[in-house]
């Protein structure tokens, strides 16, 4: 389809090499066409087909193209085997048809097809859409006709209206020997008003306008320079309606219909935002390269652990070395910024030396990460962009110096410098982000391009059919034409980018001086050149390209950027949780060196009391870590391994992300594959899931802690019980001494002697001044002695100061008091009892 162009002779070897391709082309996509036919069934399915099959070959879009493109070969076949060369014409029309061929393309490859699917999907909306925009033009295209119909015309002696003022009406024109012209774009009806609309609204040609109907006076009157200045409001308004809000509303439907294609695609429909989200985070976390190459790498870094090898280790993942290889970066980047072609000889010198030692630099870097990292540094793409970057630079200098720093080739190799700012990325979070998005975005990005290619390739070929024969103007020229696929390509490609389409429609759709209607043969056309007069067919070529490339395709590309730039929202959504994450596995690697994956569970709930949420408990308590962990499995009395920590933290980040409680932890399930990839990286420790047994948990040390917690909490309360008891006992048997002065008040030895009543213990002796008071204790009376002596005669002889009163107190049981006695007992001074 490429290679044929109206010039090829049919009689030529190139000519019989097309007839053939095309030939076969036919009979194999029949035979194809015929093969599905039966397999699958015309209209009904055959019996042999199972359950579930696809459905009969009608009933696939797909297939109806491949019957269209069937039936106009076989009809070019024929026509061209039985035509004169009188029906040259209609042969070529039907060969048009042709260009639908490469739709095959599209059905092999998933990623194209993904793409097409959804711009069918999107159809219904689109054309709801087309609906309201074609109201929108059509109200504005009447208002245009009523103001400017007939108006937009002028003489070919002043077309701007500057060169004759004298020049006013179409009589005077027409008089002085001029014609009255009329504008290629122009609202004297409604076809031409919206066509002018059209290319108003895709920026081009609307300034021109513009001027156009702001000189414009009326209708047969010669334009003059700013004749109606508020006709511009009227311009204004609508080229920014159509063109910052209504044809963007096309991006508003591709983008939706483009991330539901892609969503159903990779079978992501069903999920909401955050499970993506979730998908992205399992990824982050089980498939991280840092993670990974640490854990892949560990028996390689077992080996560093002494002398050079430790030292190096301890370099590379120091924060200082990323530092000063950061500081390397941007000196090296001001260097370049530096260079000028107007530089000395002694600049050139100090900025060949110094790149050179830059160079070595990043060279040192790369030997020591790779003696540390060995198979795991390739596993991170920035090392490998690193590394690229280091070889082309270190060839760079070795060109140099071999061709003495001159050629093309060693030019060309200086450019591989450049590529050393892009290092900067890395080391900045956000741009690091966007990098990778676009990096992500990349296949998205090729299909829809590819797509876009396919509409090209088809418009380029059906193109060469229609307009390749066209006389030169003033927008046809040698390079700007259809004479050929490449030329045809080019010329669709400025199309695309809006650079005057409209006159290339204009110019292919008039008819050009000295243009003939016969058809030209390739003989005709060697000789006498591309004479064709243009056709009505440019306007629907040119219109359906533009609606289709401009309008769908090209904002397809800007849906594939917009789907890219919410990924980036999603990873800087995630950024907080994987920068936890890794804070994580750098303090868990800190205290478990050489990392066997193993820790205790203190000093596991220490790790995660310092990191803060969502994967670690920074500002909770010991027991809430406790409980969060209680599903993990215990190894060696109460260590717990990595692999279920950072599962624990994955968990909790997807709690974190849909605000649920905490609670409902074990609720969260993992996908998969990316579990099955994780549990893999650990061969040797059991997995609850996967080994038939019943395991230790953490929730088990919980419950076995407040047992033991509790036993030794009633130990304790039992043996202070019993304290208690011998301590009271202690105190029931030691006696106790009161001593009472007879010279005190008789209000004070009353209060004794009720204290003694409130005791109930018995009473001491009254001795004399002269004698000495011997005190004892005086055994429990009988209770059941009554009655009771109800009052005391106490006498006391004034004389006596010295008196005094002495009784023992032992701790017995309560007695009744006063004892009971006999009535005529008194106490006196002078009696003992």
């Amino acid at each position: 389809l490429a290679v044929e162009t109206p010039y090829t002779e049919k009689s030529g070897y190139v000519g019989i090499a097309l007839k053939i391709v095309d030939t076969v082309s036919v009979i194999v996509f029949t035979f194809e066409m015929l093969v599905k036919m039966r397999a699958f069934g015309v209209c009904k399915p055959p019996f042999f087909l199972p359950p579930g099959a696809p459905g009969t070959y009608f009933r696939s879009t797909w297939n109806w193209i491949d019957f269209f493109c069937v039936v106009t070969g076989l009809t070019d076949s024929m026509l061209t085997l039985f035509s004169s060369g009188s029906s040259l014409k209609v042969v070529r029309t039907m060969r048009v048809m042709r260009v639908l061929r490469p739709l095959k393309l599209v059905r092999s490859y998933e990623g194209i097809r993904t793409i097409v699917e959804g711009l069918l999907n999107s159809v219904e909306t689109l054309v709801n859409l087309m609906i309201i925009t074609l109201l929108f033009y059509l109200g504005f295209g009447i208002l245009f006709v009523n103001l400017l119909k007939g108006q937009l015309w002028y003489c070919s002696l002043d077309p701007t209206g500057e060169l004759m003022p004298d020049l006013e009406t179409r009589a005077d024109c027409e008089q002085r020997g001029g014609v009255w012209m009329n504008r290629e774009s122009n609202f004297d009806n409604i076809g031409y008003s919206m066509l002018t609309l059209l290319h108003m609204s895709t920026g081009e040609g609307w300034l021109e306008m513009l001027v156009h109907i702001v000189d414009s006076r009326g209708v047969d009157l010669q334009p003059r320079r700013n004749a109606r200045e508020y006709m511009a409001i009227l311009v204004c308004a609508f080229v920014s309606l159509s063109n910052f809000s209504i044809l963007n509303l096309f991006i508003g439907v591709l983008v939706d219909h483009y991330q539901t294609a892609k969503a159903k695609y990779n079978g992501t429909e069903l999920l909401d935002q955050v499970d993506r989200l979730w998908l992205h985070m399992q990824g982050n976390t089980f498939l991280n390269s840092k993670i990974v190459q640490r854990l892949t790498a560990d028996v390689e870094l077992v080996q560093l652990d002494r002398g050079c090898g430790r030292w190096c280790r301890d370099a590379v993942e120091s924060r200082a070395f990323d530092v000063v290889i950061l500081a390397l970066i941007l000196g090296n980047t001001v260097l370049l910024c530096l260079d000028h072609p107007t530089a000395s000889a002694e600049f050139k010198s100090t900025s060949e030396s110094l790149s050179t030692a830059f160079v070595l630099a990043f060279n040192v870097e790369a030997a020591m990460k790779l003696y540390v990292y060995r198979s795991g540094y390739f596993q991170d793409s920035w090392n490998v962009l690193d590394l690229l970057v280091v070889i082309g630079s270190d060839v760079s200098i070795v060109a140099g110096f071999a061709l003495g720093g001159k050629g093309s080739v060693v030019q060309g190799l200086r450019a591989f410098r450049v590529g050393r700012v892009l290092r900067l990325a890395r080391y900045v979070t956000s741009l690091e982000v966007m990098i990778n998005t676009l990096v992500v975005a990349v296949p998205g990005l090729l299909n829809a391009t590819g797509l876009l290619g396919l509409v090209i390739f088809m418009y380029s070929c059906l193109g060469v059919g229609l307009f390749g024969t066209t006389a030169y103007g003033p927008e046809i020229t040698e390079s700007l034409n259809f004479q050929n696929f490449f030329n045809s390509a080019f010329l669709l490609l400025r199309a695309a980018t809006g650079e005057s389409w409209h006159l290339v429609m204009y110019a292919f759709a008039s008819e050009q001086p000295g243009c003939t209607g016969e058809v030209q043969t390739p003989e005709k056309l060697h000789s006498d050149g591309p004479r064709g007069c243009g056709n009505a067919f440019a306007y629907p070529f040119f219109i359906t390209f533009e609606l289709l490339v401009v309008l769908v395709m090209m904002n397809l590309i800007i849906a594939v950027l917009v789907d890219s730039f919410s990924q980036v929202q999603q990873k800087r959504l995630l950024c907080f949780y994987s920068k936890q994450v890794d804070l994580f596995v750098e303090a868990w690697e800190s205290k478990d060196k050489p990392f066997t994956g193993y820790l205790s569970l203190a000093v596991v709930a220490d790790i995660l009391l310092k990191i803060a949420p969502p994967v670690g408990f920074q500002g909770s308590k010991r027991k809430r870590v406790l409980h969060s962990m209680r599903p993990i499995r215990l190894f060696d009395g109460d260590t717990v391994h990595f692999r279920d920590v950072l599962m624990l933290c994955a968990q909790r980040g997807f709690l974190w992300l849909r605000e649920e409680p905490e609670r409902d932890i074990e609720k969260v399930r993992f996908q998969h594959d990316v579990l099955a990839d994780w549990i893999s990286l650990f061969p040797d420790v059991p997995f609850g899931y996967v080994y038939k047994e019943n395991p230790l948990l953490v929730a088990h040390f919980i419950v076995a802690s407040h047992v033991h917690r509790f036993v030794n909490r009633k130990r304790i309360d039992w043996r202070i019980r019993r304290l208690t008891e011998e301590e009271e006992k202690q105190k029931r048997n030691k006696p106790q001494h009161l001593s009472i002065d007879i010279d005190s008040p008789p209000d004070a030895i009353a209060d004794a002697f009720a204290l003694l009543q409130d005791t109930g213990a018995g009473v001491g002796i009254f001795e004399d001044i002269i004698g000495t008071a011997q005190s004892a204790p005086i055994a429990a009376l009988p209770q059941e002695l009554e009655p009771p002596l109800p009052a005391f005669d106490l006498e006391v002889e004034p004389p006596s100061p010295a008196l005094h009163l002495e009784v023992d107190m032992p701790n017995l049981s309560p007695l009744p008091w006063p004892p009971p006695m006999s009535p005529s007992v008194k106490l006196s001074p002078s009696v003992k009892r």
